[in-house]
């Protein structure tokens, strides 16, 4: 369903300039008139009504403005105009016009997208705009095709009328949002209402083009959705226990290059879906926010330096996603972490690059704000040589407050650790790794952020059998993990249990990994005995789904998330021409 004032007066109607000079001498305006920086603009009134601005619905009038001095505009601009509609209906649209540009009739409230009217409600109605200057414009009623009869019109009631507040220049988008008391809207926007679910789409015209990047959110609520855009299709799982609706943004690097028309589609409204042209965020200061679904499906020539991409996870802001070019690059930003904080022998320790030349370090990581806090401080302390990434990651985390600088009694700055988490993974990994990668180290990072989580994980790691456990550790010293440190086996236990599906848990504990020990002529005697069955060592089987389906439960009921997905957001199709 489409506006249907705009259909009924032709959508955009054609230009009807008002004679200025035959105008009244022009009067100063009570209505404001801004430019895109916000600063105001003197707006004088070409007559009477003109200078409160409220326009009457029950004749036909107009109001009048031009501006003192012209103001030049920026390209892709569009012009806002701020107004609400009083007293009963009329049979009266009102119709605002731009100098040379096309008209267009404003909506008294968000009806054409389904929405019910409720009370009294400010418009913000903003629509595209071409030309490079603006001088003058006005408003006037347009009779439509509504039958009110004389009984509804007023006699000693309120006047019906359009009260105009102010009209503003500023950035061009498309799409709407609803509050309580104000409605903002645009053209090119409507909604489709099927069986079981509503679509809205955005689809403006060429000559009313986005240039540039284009990214879309939406206030999302617990509701399922999807997004299509381009060929490309999206599912939104929802989010457990919200209060209300929260953000979620789609980067425009995550949709296609040519995205329109994009339409979300859901059993129930979201109460904003907008779509804007993405502003340039600094690199590497400023993190690009998005969910780790979209980050596995991002566009990588739209990466902001070819080596790698900081991301912040929309759910969890102070966690940051690392994605790099390779795992040369990885290993420059993360290697000598990874031996500083995990590995065993090296743990505290500051290993040269020569130190560690022939050891592995991991394909994929997860590091708290206090462990790289003390690894910087570290190197701070010893005047230890970090490598250029290393330098820059460093910067990156005091930008986004994971590591934060205080003055010491000698008079330096020594770093201590903030609030956060950083992981990592590579497009040099197969496209599953990287899914079960991002899962895996996601888990992490909600693990170093969550006391609860914390607390309940350390709960499933003292319930485990001792025989489970002590397969476990066997697994984990081969992998040079710290065994000895029960807060790490707490935390990859839980990051094991959770980075694939339920399904596959039973194959994987009790087959796949106990069988890559069989071939350690020590660390198979951490083994329990082999089974008759299918599977080789069917009470590991058993443990690990049994606690995989633990942590499986508390991450669907606190995050809407499940065992292999910490995203709500993933790719379900993309057509050819997407690729």
């Amino acid at each position: 369903m489409r506006f249907p004032s705009l259909v009924s007066l032709g959508f955009i109607l054609a230009f009807n300039a008002c004679a200025f000079s035959s105008c009244a001498k022009p009067k100063p305006s009570e209505v404001s008139f801004f430019a895109e920086d916000g600063s105001s603009a003197e707006l004088t009134a070409g007559n009477d009504d003109s200078v409160s601005g409220f326009l009457p619905l029950a004749k036909d009038g107009k109001l009048r403005y031009s501006l003192k001095r012209p103001l030049t505009l920026a390209a892709y601009s569009a012009l806002e105009i701020e107004y609400s509609y009083e007293g009963p209906e009329a049979d009266r649209a009102v119709v605002f016009s731009l100098d040379s540009e096309p008209s267009w009739a404003l909506p008294p409230d968000a009806s054409f997208l389904g929405f019910t009217a409720a009370g009294k409600t400010t418009v913000r109605y903003r629509f595209p705009i071409t030309g490079k200057v603006v001088s003058s414009f006005q408003l006037e009623t347009k009779k439509i095709a509504r039958t009110v009869t004389a009984d509804l019109l007023p006699k000693d009631g309120p006047v019906p009328g359009l009260q105009l507040k102010s009209v503003r220049l500023a950035p061009r988008v498309y799409g709407y949002s609803i509050s309580d008391n104000t409605l903002f809207l645009t053209p090119f926007v409507y909604f489709e209402r099927g069986q079981d679910a509503i679509r809205f789409v955005v689809e403006p015209p060429a000559n009313f083009p986005l240039a540039g990047g284009i990214g879309a959110y939406f206030l999302a609520s617990s509701v399922p959705g999807k997004l299509s855009t381009g060929g490309q299709e999206y599912r939104y799982v929802g989010r457990a226990n919200t209060q209300g609706d929260s953000l979620l943004s789609f980067p425009a690097a995550a949709l296609p290059a040519n995205p329109f028309p994009i339409a979300y589609e859901s059993k129930s409204a979201p109460r904003s879906f907008i779509v804007e042209r993405s502003r340039a965020v600094p690199f590497p200061e400023e993190p690009i926010t998005a969910d780790p679904g979209l980050i596995l499906s991002y566009r990588r020539e739209a990466w902001r330096d070819a080596r790698y991409e900081v991301f912040r996870w929309e759910c969890f802001p102070s966690i940051l996603i690392f994605d790099t070019a390779n795992y040369e690059v990885q290993e420059r930003l993360f290697k000598r972490l990874a031996f500083f904080v995990e590995k065993a022998g090296y743990r505290g320790h500051l290993a040269s690059d020569k130190d560690i030349a022939g050891l592995h370090g991991w394909n994929a990581h997860d590091y708290r704000a206090e462990d790289l806090a003390a690894f910087f401080e570290s190197a701070r302390k010893t005047k230890f040589p970090l490598n250029v990434e290393e330098r820059e990651l460093q910067r990156i985390l005091v930008a986004a407050g994971l590591v934060r600088k205080v003055l010491v009694s000698d008079g330096t700055e020594a770093f201590v650790a903030g609030t956060g988490a950083v992981i990592s993974i590579s497009r040099e990994s197969a496209e599953y790794l990287r899914t079960l990668f991002i899962t895996h180290e996601g888990f992490h990072g909600i693990f170093f952020l969550d006391e609860e989580f914390r607390r309940f994980a350390s709960e499933r790691y003292a319930a485990f059998d001792a025989e489970s456990k002590k397969f476990l550790k066997a697994y984990f010293d081969s992998r040079r993990y710290d065994v000895k440190d029960t807060y790490l086996m707490i935390n990859e236990l839980m990051a094991y249990c959770l980075q694939q599906p339920l399904d596959l848990i039973s194959k994987y504990f009790g087959d796949t990994l106990p069988t890559r020990l069989e071939k350690d002529e020590w660390r198979k005697t951490m083994l329990p005995p082999r089974g008759t069955g299918i599977l080789p060592y069917p009470t590991l089987s058993e443990a690990f789904t049994k606690t995989a389906s633990d942590f499986d439960a508390y991450v669907a009921s606190r995050w809407n998330m499940r065992a292999g997905r910490a995203a709500l957001i993933y790719q379900i199709s993309r057509t050819k021409a997407a690729r």
